[in-house]
């Protein structure tokens, strides 16, 4: 059929439209064609406070995100410079000092002492550089008791004679030691010696010119060896004693008579010998207490008043020197007629 005219277009219309609807019912959707136009920009939801205790992703979605990855940044990481190992500088030292403490005598032939240690300086001594990192547990200081030699009163040389080990002491702190009065040994009482006590140590110690101390024995506590008279009886000398005139005990000496006679008649031997123009007599002393006495010669023939012009004689007390006396320009007595 062919149709022709506005009324042949308008029924083709229809008949289009009429199509178009029955193919949208087959599948139960209606579908508007409009005509092509630019798209539409996508506008975000507003923004909507969340509810209390509600928790809050901050992340973006995945359509929200940038179509070219954003710029990761990173910061610099300090850089640290280890410092050198050093040991601290201890600035404060200890300051050990020794004064007199007590003195007793026993038999009155022997001293002993005690000492007050103190520590006068502001430093620890158990802190000290020592021979561990600070000294710690190691030994702070010794008292280091001496004598000197020659005796009495020598200093030329000094021999130890003791030692102790001294505890440690705060700043301001001191004590008494020994716990028990050093006695000098017995081998060196009555001979007039020096002694010194002396500290050693702490380590750094601030004043070494206040560790050490000296002590003098008495020379009333040595013995005193001289040549005394016997009852005369005539000879060259006479009878002789020797007379320990100090107050202490003397150990044992020798003594010595040396006698030289130009007198036919006068012998320097005793009674019961032939005639002596010289003689040199040793006689070995025992040990003798204060004012004891010990005869060493019998009197020889030679008459009252002495021995004539011609004879002389030498006596010595203690002639090898081995006791330490209070006096040793005392032991020599001379006599005779030349």
């Amino acid at each position: 059929m062919k149709y022709t005219g506005p009324a042949s277009s308008a029924l083709l219309i229809i008949a289009w439209l009429t199509s178009v609807t029955a193919i949208a019912a087959d599948t139960g959707t209606t579908r508007s064609v409009t005509p092509s136009t630019a798209p539409a920009r996508s506008v975000p939801p507003p923004a909507v406070a969340p509810a209390a205790g509600a928790t809050v992703n901050t992340g973006a979605t995945p359509s929200a995100m940038p179509s070219v990855a954003a710029p990761v940044v990173t910061s610099p990481v300090p850089a640290f410079k280890q410092a050198p190992l050093t040991i601290p500088t201890i600035s404060a030292k200890a300051d050990y000092a020794i004064a007199f403490g007590s003195q007793q005598e026993f038999e009155n032939t022997a001293l002993a002492w005690r000492f007050r240690i103190e520590n006068k300086g502001p430093g620890d001594p158990a802190i000290q550089k020592g021979s561990g990192p600070y000294g710690i547990g190691s030994k702070v200081a010794t008292l280091v008791i001496s004598v000197g030699s020659p005796c009495p009163n020598g200093t030329n040389n000094w021999m130890q004679v003791a030692s102790a080990s001294l505890p440690p002491l705060k700043p301001g702190v001191s004590t008494m030691f020994p716990a028990q009065p050093y006695r000098m040994p017995d081998g060196y009482a009555g001979k007039g010696c020096r002694f010194k006590a002396e500290i050693k140590g702490p380590t750094n110690d601030a004043n070494l010119a206040n560790n050490a101390m000296q002590m003098i024995t008495k020379s009333a506590l040595l013995p005193d060896l001289v040549i005394g008279d016997a009852p005369y009886q005539g000879g060259p000398g006479g009878g002789l004693d020797v007379v320990n005139a100090g107050k202490a005990p003397a150990e044992p000496s020798k003594f010595r008579f040396e006698c030289t006679s130009t007198k036919p008649d006068v012998s320097c031997g005793t009674p019961l010998e032939k005639y002596k123009s010289n003689v040199v007599l040793d006689v070995p002393v025992p040990a003798l207490n204060p004012k004891q006495s010990f005869s060493v010669k019998k009197s020889t023939p030679g008459g009252i008043g002495g021995p004539p012009a011609g004879v002389t004689w030498k006596a010595y007390a203690d002639h090898t020197n081995t006791v330490t006396e209070s006096s040793e320009g005392n032991n020599i007595r001379i006599g005779g007629k030349k």
